[in-house]
């Protein structure tokens, strides 16, 4: 037997915890063991649990955190074409020492 209650309550401890998009994603939504998966075994329980407020709002909290992933990605990749524009951006290569062994 499924415990709703608790599993609602593990749902909304990780919208509030999770910070990353991927993470939030493996936790609430995959079908394997997501917690979203646990509360609906039938077709017609997915499309109740789907339209509900709680599964609405995972799905918020999922486009912010993608959302802020993104932008974060492209200030890094805006910043490395500025450093290679300007002729600021440093290759550095170590070479392999091998020890040898008496």
């Amino acid at each position: 037997m499924r415990d709703f209650e608790q599993i609602k309550h593990n749902i909304r401890q990780v919208l509030q915890c999770e910070t990353t998009a991927i993470g939030l994603c493996e936790k609430l939504f995959s079908p394997d063991h997501g917690l979203f998966s646990q509360l609906a075994q039938s077709e017609e329980e997915r499309r109740t649990v789907a339209s509900s407020s709680l599964f609405l709002e995972a799905q918020s909290r999922l486009r912010e955190l993608q959302l802020t992933e993104a932008t974060a990605f492209a200030k890094s990749v805006d910043q490395a074409q500025n450093s290679l524009s300007a002729g600021t951006f440093h290759w550095k290569t170590e070479g392999i020492h091998r020890s040898e062994s008496a």
